[in-house]
């Protein structure tokens, strides 16, 4: 993979990045390149979308030869309104209009359910018979300008604007169901090469290819690893239930998977407060029927709730009301209100913020707690 950090002396460029600039290079291009006025970018989905065909592709072996023509009626254009909040340090407005054309790929000419090349069915959603492919323009008058060369800003835009797009695609077709809702959210590292336009001020074209390299493994399993997975997988064992929560949490993270990361942030914390508390009590002598009514409560013996748990148990393990604390303030209001908005309907929606404000202060009480039981 090259890493490029010439390129100053010629615009027009076959440019292939494989990790996003730090802000340093993003400084030294925003000062030595002439400055952007147009951003558009074209890639392939890696499902297909019976979406109105905007333009067609003409790819080339030389990508500055690839070219775009736009066909069709001009409802075939969407416009769609992407929230700047998770990219507000990098924009100059509250939100952004990213335009959109969609395109059908060429099928596979070797698959079994192509006749000459042509798909017989006009796609599936994991793209295993042809994909769609997408036409992007981002108004880079709204980025600031120390980031008009953030290419990997550019590709995020992008696919926040083709997420929901499908959001609300899915929610307005309606047809076919069963082949809609298993669609999955686009992240960039799923798009296998982003092909980046950049016209400058002087009218030369820059172009990039973008490869979003993050969470690509590039090494194998330790020995030492392979060993205890090989052991573990005859076993009946199932993974750790915490490091599963935190290794869910984390991946819902990375697809921007914010309404699932609020959700399953409280359900670590009653997971884990919970084991911890069995481990003591079971410690302490008490038998597995004593344990259970522990976590009962009322004369109907129904389960604690998480608060519950806080309230009556949490004080008798550590010497004092865990309620009174900062940590348990900030889980009421970052945590168990957010999540029961979410689950009992009075709410969809959550923003990046909430999500990781969640997540954080479930760590922090973690830690606040475990620290405080080991004293």
């Amino acid at each position: 993979m090259e890493k490029i950090d010439v390129l100053y002396d010629e615009y027009k460029v076959n440019r292939i990045v494989g990790a996003r600039d730090p802000m340093a290079n993003l400084l030294e291009k925003s000062q030595k390149l002439p400055t952007p006025i147009f951003k558009g970018l074209v890639f392939h989905l890696p499902f297909a979308l019976l979406a109105p065909t905007g333009f067609i592709l003409n790819e080339s072996e030389d990508i500055l030869q690839t070219q775009i023509q736009i066909i069709g009626h001009p409802n075939h254009l969407f416009n769609v309104r992407v929230e700047a909040e998770e990219y507000k340090e990098k924009l100059l407005e509250e939100a952004v209009i990213v335009s959109l054309l969609f395109a059908n790929g060429k099928p596979y000419a070797d698959n079994p359910f192509t006749v000459n090349g042509t798909a017989i069915f006009p796609g599936d959603r994991l793209g295993k018979l042809t994909h769609t492919i997408v036409a992007a323009q981002i108004p880079i008058d709204k980025v600031r300008d120390d980031f008009k060369w953030d290419t990997g800003l550019f590709c995020d835009l992008a696919v926040d604007a083709v997420n929901r797009f499908v959001a609300h695609y899915k929610v307005k077709s309606g047809w076919p169901s069963d082949w809609l809702a298993f669609i999955p959210s686009l992240t960039s590292p799923m798009v296998m090469e982003f092909k980046v336009l950049t016209t400058l001020v002087d009218n030369r074209t820059f172009i990039e290819r973008y490869l979003d390299m993050s969470g690509l493994v590039m090494s194998t399993i330790p020995e030492n690893i392979a060993v205890d997975l090989k052991a573990v997988l005859l076993t009946n064992e199932e993974p750790d239930l915490i490091a599963t929560y935190y290794l869910q949490i984390d991946n819902r993270i990375s697809i921007k998977d914010w309404r699932s990361v609020a959700i399953d942030s409280a359900v670590l914390f009653e997971s884990w407060l919970t084991t911890k508390l069995k481990s003591i009590y079971k410690s302490q002598g008490l038998s597995g029927k004593q344990i259970k009514l522990k976590f009962s409560i009322g004369e109907e013996r129904r389960p604690m709730a998480a608060l519950d748990i806080v309230t009556l148990l949490l004080p008798e393990i550590l010497g004092f009301e865990f309620k009174d604390t900062e940590q348990c303030k900030e889980l009421l209001k970052n945590v168990f209100t957010l999540r029961n908005h979410v689950v009992h309907g009075r709410r969809f929606k959550v923003t990046k913020f909430e999500a990781e404000l969640s997540y954080s202060t479930v760590k922090q009480a973690i830690g606040y707690i475990d620290l405080h039981m080991n004293r």
